[in-house]
């Protein structure tokens, strides 16, 4: 029986999914008619480099804050190994400069070796002996 409610469940699921594509199929042109007569343009989708970067900014808070936390636990064990009180030590922020991320074309190997006449090592392995 239990399988039966999964099975149901499931095409539930699948059921929402199409009646959301569906309306926002039809009613896309409604939303750019009222979008033209209020003059609000969508936002554009980030970027995959904008992407990367957000991720890169959460990355880092996350790792700030971790790594507080393990100096702090660090400092604890320290002092209750040493039988003393523990300091309390605020930890200067540290600046982390932007860097700008290039888009740059990567060449395959079989572009470059058609493209220079190069034989692969296969061939000039056949060709010596």
């Amino acid at each position: 029986m239990n399988k039966h409610f999964e099975d149901a469940r499931y095409y539930l699921g699948r059921a929402v999914e199409h009646a959301a594509e569906g309306l926002r199929e039809e009613l896309g042109p409604v939303e750019e008619r009222v979008r033209e007569l209020v003059g609000a343009e969508r936002e554009p989708e980030p970027t995959r480099v904008e992407r990367i970067q957000s991720e890169l900014r959460e990355l880092e808070t996350r790792a700030t804050g971790k790594s507080k936390e393990a100096i702090h636990s660090a400092r604890q064990q320290l002092a209750q190994y040493r039988g003393s009180e523990v300091e309390e030590v605020e930890v200067e922020e540290v600046e982390v400069e932007e860097v700008e991320v290039e888009e740059v074309e990567v060449e395959t190997e079989t572009e470059t070796e058609s493209e220079s006449g190069t034989e692969s090592d296969e061939e000039a392995a056949a060709a010596s002996e």
